[in-house]
């Protein structure tokens, strides 16, 4: 009989979050989840939380504008994305003219003279792909701002952020989510310089799905001669549970651990079958990244939590990355749910954020 995982000790609940485990509003952890996922349900009470939190936290707040864009894809539709750029700040408006006009001829002469200077100075801008959670099925750019974004941006170098908002499962299996990121990747990389951005500065970032997502686009990006300085890989989804090399039967690993909860393993394995109905494809490395040949990709930080069914695959795929040369820092949160970067009074929450912003601003490090 296959042994429990070696990594269950990351499941006992954190001290943090053992009592708000308990909360009535909240999953129990110990009640199994049975299903079926209610999908039209989920995605209402998804989209209602995303706007009511939007609604309190605009990019204003944290710097930023925000606009949507629309991308094509290869199949003749179209998606969007959401464009994140710096806010002006008050110098930088009197150096574009939006302040203290002067009607004196040579102090215009003199102020634009002022702003070419100043915009030979500036720097092209680091871009940031982002990939969001949602389990292929729901979610939107918003649900990074909630998970990460936000946080990172109000702390780490200006930079501008592209969120893809791809074509969802089971309307639109594997690899129709997939694709469509590569497409609005392709879309960035054309459109950086009239966006500000630095194609040699870019990172690939995503959470759960999205991180799935992320870690593909980066084999795919190494296999086009695309150059990346790195990933963040938040609680990524790495490798399809029938899978996963020598997980010895998936109720023996942190998918059995997990019955309950924010995610379970069960709810898991039902996401899978909407993202990929046929589970043999679930060997291809482009649905599970840890089935590929890893070499040479960027920098990669892992993120994992300790109570969620993709803990270890998670590590497995931190593993793989280290025993094939690959820089990479992970950081793994004892007792903590899938999700648990939602509740910012965790301490593992906190503890979260700062290592996004040192994991970011350690990819962007000057050669």
């Amino acid at each position: 009989m296959p042994s429990p995982s070696p990594h269950a000790h990351y499941h006992v609940s954190s001290p943090s979050w053992a009592p708000l485990s308990l909360s009535p509003s909240l999953p129990s952890p110990s009640t199994p989840f049975t299903g079926p996922i209610s999908l039209q349900t989920e995605r209402l009470q998804e989209a209602a939380s995303e706007a009511a939190w939007a609604s309190a936290h605009s990019p204003s707040s944290y710097g930023y504008t925000a606009s949507s864009t629309p991308i094509p894809t290869r199949d003749g539709a179209t998606i969007s994305a959401k464009i994140y750029l710096p806010a002006l700040t008050h110098e930088e408006k009197l150096v574009d003219g939006e302040e203290e006009h002067d009607d004196d001829d040579a102090t215009n002469e003199r102020k634009q003279k002022q702003k070419q200077n100043q915009k030979q100075k500036q720097k092209l801008l680091p871009i940031l792909f982002v990939t969001h959670m949602g389990g292929w099925i729901e979610g939107s750019p918003i649900s990074e701002e909630i998970v990460f974004l936000r946080a990172a941006l109000q702390r780490c170098p200006r930079m501008l952020v592209v969120s893809v908002n791809f074509r969802l499962a089971p309307e639109h299996p594997f690899p129709t989510p997939l694709h469509d990121c590569w497409d609005a990747l392709q879309w960035t990389l054309g459109a950086a310089a009239s966006l500000g951005g630095d194609t040699g500065r870019l990172v690939l970032a995503g959470s759960s799905a999205g991180g799935n997502l992320a870690a593909v686009l980066a084999l795919m990006c190494r296999d086009e001669g695309v150059g990346l300085k790195g990933c963040l890989l938040n609680v990524p989804v790495t490798c399809h549970p029938r899978w996963v090399p020598g997980q010895g039967g998936e109720e023996f690993g942190s998918y059995g651990e997990c019955v309950g909860g924010l995610l379970s393993g069960e709810e898991m394995r039902q996401v899978w079958d909407l993202y990929i109905p046929n589970p043999d494809a679930g060997k291809d490395w482009k649905a599970s990244p840890l089935l590929a040949d890893l070499a040479g990709l960027p920098p990669t930080y892992i993120f994992i939590a300790g109570q969620d069914p993709l803990r270890d695959e998670g590590i497995a795929y931190a593993e793989a990355l280290e025993r094939t040369g690959v820089p990479t820092r992970t950081r793994i949160y004892q007792g903590v749910p899938h999700t648990f970067a939602k509740f910012p009074q965790l301490e593992e929450t906190k503890r979260f954020n700062a290592d996004i912003v040192e994991g970011m601003k350690l990819i962007l490090a000057e050669d």
